[in-house]
């Protein structure tokens, strides 16, 4: 079986591609952002090693079979500005999000493939 290949899409004016070491201070700063604090993982990005260890997990969702994570950047200085992933199955993820100081479930939608 053939392995999947990480695309690179265009649509202007941004480019989505795969995550790099490059991208960590962006990682940083989006852990630092008070409305990602409520996130389970957001938090715990300060650091070099643990923005690395983000990256790095998004580079294990192809392979794993799980969907395609990419960093949406700016088309012409390719600096990532958000992050958006694909995900090849649906699910509901149990007590996921903490909102307002309570836990809440949270609902994964991806594109179902149509079986003959």
């Amino acid at each position: 079986m053939e392995a999947l290949q990480m695309p690179v899409l265009h649509p202007p004016p941004f480019r989505l591609r795969p995550w790099g070491p490059a991208d960590m201070p962006v990682v940083q700063d989006a852990a630092r952002d008070p409305l990602m604090q409520p996130s389970r993982t957001s938090t715990r990005l300060g650091s070099q090693s643990e923005a690395l260890a983000f990256i790095e997990r998004q580079h294990r969702r192809l392979p794993k079979g799980s969907g395609y994570s990419f960093a949406i950047s700016n088309a012409v200085s390719n600096e990532a500005v958000r992050q958006i992933s694909y995900y090849v199955r649906e699910g509901l993820l149990r007590s996921w999000q903490d909102v307002g100081g309570e836990r809440k479930d949270m609902y994964v939608y991806s594109r179902l493939w149509l079986c003959p």
